[in-house]
């Protein structure tokens, strides 16, 4: 059991540690997002967002493959005397947890533009869905039927769903936008 705590804990702070630049471009998003819309500048707040999502997706594509191809490399860092068994484990986790990472821009995305345009209600389930709405049922339901591979097979699929409603109110918020806000630019996103 503690052999299976440790390699999560590795493999937990390693995620986060990839993750982190885009945190920051998020981060860095939402007081530009807030201006612009304080501002009336819909079009440069619409880019804002557009531009971050794609530089944003194509980080989380680089972190999940160096997730993938140096899973061995990185696990070993941890691998106090390169135990066998910690090893394969660890593989086995930074090989099933970055499939999620491919879609997992969009939650991030959503939260911080609902945060930065003051839907806070919102920001907070988008965030929620991916840790707790999504998370704790499927690892409810895997774990007993895949045993480990089941709890690591959930953070890929909680990253991927909370990821996938996030793509789908992105889309509808976009089109909302345009629609109420911006109409000339309903014919760019239809």
């Amino acid at each position: 059991m503690q052999l299976y705590i440790a390699v999560f804990g590795v493999v937990n702070r390693l995620t986060a540690f990839l993750l982190l630049p885009g945190f920051g471009l998020v981060q860095g998003m939402i007081p530009i997002v807030g201006f612009n819309y304080g501002a009336g500048k819909y079009q440069r707040l619409r880019e804002t967002i557009i531009i971050t999502t794609r530089y944003l997706m194509i980080y989380f594509i680089i972190a999940a493959f160096i997730m993938y191809i140096f899973a061995k490399p990185l696990i070993m860092i941890f691998s106090k005397n390169s135990d066998p068994l910690f090893i394969s484990i660890g593989i086995d986790a930074f090989r099933i947890i970055p499939i999620g990472f491919l879609i997992l821009a969009f939650q991030f995305i959503m939260s911080s533009v609902y945060q930065a345009l003051g839907y806070p209600v919102r920001a907070f389930i988008i965030a929620l869905s991916r840790q707790l709405l999504i998370f704790l049922p499927v690892v409810y339901i895997l774990t007993p039927i895949f045993g480990v591979m089941g709890i690591w097979m959930t953070f890929a699929i909680s990253d991927g769903l909370s990821g996938l409603i996030s793509w789908v109110a992105y889309r509808y918020e976009i089109k909302q936008f345009s629609k109420d806000v911006m109409p000339e630019l309903q014919l760019e996103t239809e």
